[in-house]
């Protein structure tokens, strides 16, 4: 017995000095390579993988595009550019525009020479309910009057070349001084002694 206890010193003696302090263990590592781009997986799987991006989950409107992660707005598409139709003196394609309001120009020649009047219509889109057009006066047989500039806006029922005329045109009368503005109107009013 005593034998015994001899040996279970010994051991334990053995233990305290030699096997039982903490020695530091080497993790365990990968080692594979993974390929460019590929991420890792951690000990002890170490496959190599494509990482999968986060992603957007809303759903934007058919006509949208959505804004990449993490953002992922919906952007709606931009409006399209209008483009300005040359009409020429063309005066069925310049009420055509006016009826849908879609940008043109159109040109009135009109009288002889001295008498010549010469007018740029210009349709610039809608604006305050109707169609905003831009008159400019090319030539004139007042002088004062030629460069002159003058903004109507268009109500929608005034689009057909009779309401137009009727509303803008000669027999408009006083009707362009209220509806209207620019320098054509004012010098109309100084050239007529109109307050």
């Amino acid at each position: 017995m005593e034998s015994r206890i001899a040996f279970i010193l010994i051991v334990s003696l053995g233990l305290l000095l030699f096997g039982c302090t903490s020695q530091p263990v080497a993790p365990a590592v990968c080692n594979n390579t993974c390929a460019s781009g590929e991420a890792q997986a951690l000990y002890p799987d170490c496959s190599c993988a494509v990482p999968i991006a986060p992603s957007c989950t809303n759903t934007c409107p058919a006509d949208n595009t959505r804004a990449d992660y993490p953002n992922c707005t919906c952007i709606a598409p931009a409006p399209p550019v209008q483009v300005m139709v040359d009409c020429g003196t063309n005066e069925t394609c310049f009420y055509s525009n006016l009826a849908s309001c879609s940008k043109a120009s159109f040109e009135v020649i009109q009288g002889e020479e001295p008498q010549i009047v010469d007018a740029k219509y210009t349709i610039n889109g809608s604006k305050d309910g109707g169609c905003l057009v831009e008159m400019t006066m090319i030539q004139f047989p007042m002088p004062s009057f030629v460069g002159t500039v003058m903004d109507c806006i268009v109500p929608q029922d005034a689009t057909t070349p009779d309401a137009y005329q009727s509303q803008f045109g000669p027999v408009a009368g006083t009707k362009l001084l209220t509806d209207c503005s620019g320098t054509y109107i004012d010098t109309m009013k100084a050239a007529y002694g109109i307050q």
